[in-house]
């Protein structure tokens, strides 16, 4: 039985071809084939801890679509699309919407007049009954609250927090386990305890391992897919009764993603 639905994108594209974050730089290449078989077993630890893959179309043009976590968020059969901060990203826009419109999804989006910038579950995570949702960096004030009503969010559970540093999204700071615990880097954020830590229990990621995208983890069940290198909150997250698997991300870090950028969780299907 699967525990998680989950939508990759193969990285056939995967590069970095211009600067939109303090993780990126031009002249700091992929390893294109590294970078593939690190996907490859990221793909393959998704699937033993008993997630279920769906795939969209790499787009030659959008070597960033790899990230599927940006894509939109999800509750039950309604998807709110991003609006992304970027140029460089936009164009990823009609993709992500085409793909969940074919796939039975009712499709909703920031209207343009709004002109403020929405990236998804790279800034709206799921904890519990709440979604904590970021702005400040890339997703523009309210835009999380808006998203999050459209999809079937009751207002008062929704919680705004502001980004403060190089991590530019929500899902590299910050990490629900399950209802109870959370991973969270706190020099990442402003006035963090008027959000997320109001919640639930939050585990501290230290600066060593924050740097090393300890936040950035797939949670399946009792499995937690990390990082490689973040053996410190690795343990922490073990002492819980999570099974914790470390994996090399190197080649996507230069990104400034990981694990969990690279998935995006759909919906498992009423039984």
């Amino acid at each position: 039985m699967w525990n998680k639905k989950i939508l990759m994108c193969r990285p056939e594209f995967y590069s970095i071809n211009y600067e939109i974050n303090d993780w990126m730089y031009v002249e700091n290449k992929v390893d294109t084939e590294l970078a593939q078989e690190q996907w490859m077993r990221l793909h393959h630890l998704v699937i033993r801890c008993g997630g279920y893959v769906e795939y969209i179309e790499p787009q030659m043009m959008f070597p960033d679509m790899v990230f599927t976590a940006n894509a939109g968020i999800i509750k039950e059969n309604k998807f709110f699309a991003s609006s992304f901060h970027h140029d460089e990203r936009k164009g990823e826009e009609r993709y992500w919407t085409e793909w969940f419109l074919d796939n039975g999804y009712e499709v909703s989006k920031l209207p343009k007049n709004m002109n403020i910038s929405f990236e998804g579950a790279g800034d709206c995570l799921a904890w519990g009954k709440y979604l904590i949702g970021a702005k400040g960096v890339r997703s523009g004030a309210g835009s999380s609250r808006i998203a999050g009503k459209r999809i079937g969010y009751d207002e008062e559970n929704i919680k705004e927090v502001k980004l403060v540093s190089k991590f530019y999204h929500l899902d590299t700071c910050f990490c629900p386990l399950n209802s109870e615990y959370a991973l969270a880097y706190h020099p990442a954020f402003d006035s963090f305890l008027n959000g997320p830590a109001d919640v639930g229990k939050i585990i501290e990621v230290s600066n060593e391992d924050a740097d090393k995208f300890a936040c950035n983890s797939v949670v399946i069940g009792d499995h937690v897919i990390m990082p490689s290198g973040c053996e410190d909150t690795a343990n922490k997250v073990a002492e819980l009764g999570f099974k914790v698997h470390l994996t090399d991300m190197s080649e996507f870090i230069k990104s400034g993603g990981a694990c969990k950028c690279l998935t995006l969780e759909l919906p498992l299907p009423s039984s």
